[in-house]
């Protein structure tokens, strides 16, 4: 089996373990939904989430799943997805062409929804407009600890734009 190790792409401290979910704070190694858009600009661009490792030790992701808000809208990654501390990793909607392209997109009300390989619950990010409107993005500022919110500017895998 390859390992496919998703190269780290901003240190991040070790934070004590919490509760994750719009907004909420994660421990060494959590993997949290870090930034959404569902209306990518220009139009017909795919959607995509932002998944961000915040913690120091790399995490296997393998088998988790990805999900809007309904439950046969889902996404598996593949085995040997390994995301590295500090990491970001980025899922594609329809019309992707990165290496995590999934079967459905977002809407402008909707949820994304992480799951681990056990089918454990890991975080979540739901949205109404007017959240995050054409041109811009719902994500964590500062990256991975901070609560949902517009932001100024898509920022797929690196570190997240100010809120508007």
């Amino acid at each position: 089996m390859m390992r496919r190790v998703i190269p780290v792409l901003l240190a991040c401290g070790v934070l004590p373990l919490a509760a994750c979910g719009d907004g909420g704070t994660a421990g060494p190694g959590q993997v949290v939904i870090n930034e959404v858009v569902h209306s990518a600009l220009p139009a017909g661009s795919p959607d995509w989430v932002e998944l961000y490792n915040l913690g120091g030790t790399d995490v296997d992701a393998s088998g988790w799943a990805l999900m809007d808000e309904k439950d046969t809208h889902s996404y598996h990654l593949p085995a040997g997805t390994v995301l590295g501390g500090g990491a970001f990793l980025v899922i594609e909607g329809p019309g992707g062409t990165g290496p995590y392209v999934t079967t459905f997109g977002f809407g402008a009300t909707d949820s994304a929804r992480l799951f681990d390989a056990g089918g454990t619950a890991i975080d979540h990010a739901s949205w109404v407009p007017p959240d995050a409107p054409a041109g811009t993005s719902w994500g964590r500022y500062p990256d991975g600890t901070g609560t949902f919110a517009t932001l100024a500017a898509p920022t797929a895998g690196a570190a997240n734009a100010k809120p508007l």
